[in-house]
C-alpha cells in the first residue's frame, strides 16, 4: 500500500509562522513490523545487517527507548561512503522528525537524509522528505537535528510542511567516513498550542552537585547534571477545543509516561526541542465561571539543548 501525504492545515502553518508552542507526542518509530537495522545496501531486499545492529551495546531499540542516550551505531562503514538506518514502520503517520544526540561531526558525517517509499528495495516512489548538510553540526557533535516542515521545499507540492501516512518503508541516509550513531530518532505527531504559556519566555534550568568534606575540612562537589529544563509552564485555554489539545496531547504521552517534545520556538529555534516527561496525571482546573487553567509539568532527558555546543 502507498503512503500518503496531506499539508499541514492553514492553522498549523499560521501557528507555526507566530512562533506558537508546539508539542510532538507519540514516537512511531517504536511503531514497527520488524526492528530497525543499520545496512550498507540502502534495501531490506538485499544485503545483511551491520555487525552492531542486535549487539546490545549499540543495539537500535535504543533509537526509540525515550533516552536520548546511550546511542545505536552502525558498523563496518567503509570511507567516503553511503550507509543507512533500514526501518520497516507499522504503516504510521507523523509530520515531526527529530535525531537526539548524535556523533555526525567526529563520525565525518557529511549529509544526512530521511526517505521514504512504496517497497522494501526503495525503488518505488522514493521520495526525501527531510534532510540535513554539516552545517547544523559542526564544531558541535551532540547537535540535534529537527524538522517540522517536512517535504517543505524537497516534496514537489509541497509548499510549508507536510503530514505523512500509511508510511512503512523508511531509511535514514548518511553520507559518511565512519559509523555514525544516534541516541534517538523521534517520529512524532504535533500538537501545535494557540497562545504562549502564562509566564515569561526564561527558561528555567537546573543542576545537581554531591559535595563531600575531607577530615582537613576542604569542600569538594561533583556535578551530577547540570542545564536540566526543568519548568512547570501554565496555559489557559478559552475554549472547549483548546482544552481538547491538552487532552490529546497527554493521550499520546501514555498519559503521562512515554516522553514528548517540547517546541517553545518552532520556527525561530527549531532545535531546541527538548525530549521530556511530565506527571503521570494532568488536570483542567476550572478558575473561574468560565476560565480553565492547565499546568504542564516538562522535565527534560539528558542530554539537555543548554548543554549543547
Amino acid at each position: 500500500m502507498a503512503w500518503a501525504h496531506a499539508e499541514l492545515t492553514v492553522t498549523e502553518t499560521t501557528r507555526l509562522a507566530a512562533d506558537l508552542p508546539m508539542i510532538a507526542v507519540n514516537n512511531q518509530a517504536a511503531s514497527y513490523n520488524t526492528p530497525a537495522v543499520w545496512r550498507t545496501s540502502g534495501s531490506w531486499a538485499s544485503g545483511s545487517s551491520a555487525t552492531y545492529t542486535n549487539v546490545i551495546s549499540y543495539a537500535t531499540s535504543r533509537l526509540w527507548d525515550g533516552l536520548a542516550d546511550p546511542r545505536s551505531r552502525g558498523n563496518g562503514i567503509g570511507g567516503g561512503t553511503l550507509t543507512y538506518l533500514l526501518l520497516d514502520l507499522a504503516n504510521v503517520t507523523f509530520d515531526t522528525i527529530a535525531l537526539i544526540s548524535h556523533d555526525f561531526d567526529a563520525a565525518g558525517t557529511t549529509a544526512v537524509a530521511v526517505q521514504i517509499a512504496d517497497d522494501n528495495a526503495f525503488t518505488s516512489n522514493l521520495q526525501t522528505i527531510a534532510q540535513w548538510s554539516s552545517a547544523p553540526w559542526l564544531g558541535g557533535n551532540t547537535r540535534r537535528l529537527v524538522d517540522v516542515t517536512l517535504g517543505g521545499g524537497l516534496h514537489v507540492g509541497v509548499v510549508v510542511g507536510a503530514r505523512y501516512s500509511n508510511v512503512r518503508w523508511m531509511r535514514v541516509q548518511f553520507t559518511t567516513t565512519s559509523e555514525p550513531s544516534i541516541g534517538e530518532f523521534f517520529l512524532g505527531q504535533r500538537f501545535t498550542l494557540p497562545h504562549r504559556p502564562e509566564f515569561s519566555d526564561e527558561i528555567v534550568l537546573d543542576g545537581e552537585t554531591d559535595t563531600a568534606e575531607s577530615e582537613a575540612g576542604l569542600i569538594h562537589g561533583v556535578e551530577r547534571w547540570a542545564g536540566r529544563l526543568n519548568v512547570a509552564p501554565s496555559f489557559v485555554p478559552d475554549s472547549q477545543t483548546y482544552e481538547d489539545i491538552f487532552r490529546d496531547a497527554f493521550e499520546g504521552m501514555a498519559y503521562g509516561t512515554a516522553p514528548f517534545l517540547y517546541l517553545p520556538n518552532p520556527n525561530t529555534n527549531v532545535r531546541a526541542a527538548y525530549l521530556c516527561r511530565t506527571e503521570p496525571a494532568m488536570g483542567v482546573i476550572p478558575t473561574g465561571p468560565y476560565a480553565r487553567a492547565v499546568k504542564l509539568p516538562l522535565v527534560e532527558q539528558a542530554p539537555f539543548v543548554a548543554r549543547e555546543t
